[in-house]
């Protein structure tokens, strides 16, 4: 149970670490809604479930039909798993350090590559 629940929490940090690495390499605030890149629709509440949103959506906003990068999905996808497998493997303490720690490393290796070098999956 404890490692469903840290699935759910990493998708949602996953969801997160996405909104940072693009505002960060765009140089946006990270206060304020999330719009889509294109039309820059605010997006919805359903239209940010992580993972399940995008899937739903085929990967598309739902006004203007850009596609959303793939590195959405597959940051968030891989944060659910690190923090289950995580939470499942090591205790609760060990395991939200090691969490913290890769979000951030996440979040500044992800920023970095974008902002340098014109990199989006």
């Amino acid at each position: 149970m404890i490692a469903l629940t840290a699935v759910a929490f990493g998708l949602v940090f996953g969801s997160f670490a996405n909104a940072t690495i693009d505002r960060i390499s765009h140089r946006r605030s990270l206060l304020g809604r999330s719009r889509c890149d294109r039309c820059g629709r605010v997006l919805r509440v359903a239209e940010l479930v992580p993972v399940l949103s995008f899937l739903a959506l085929r990967g598309r906003c739902r006004t203007c039909h850009s596609s959303i990068g793939a590195r959405t999905v597959i940051v968030e996808a891989a944060c659910a798993a690190a923090f289950g497998l995580s939470f499942a493997g090591f205790g609760v303490l060990t395991a939200a350090m090691t969490c913290a720690a890769v979000i951030g490393a996440g979040i500044a290796l992800g920023s970095l590559a974008t902002r340098r070098r014109g990199f989006s999956l």
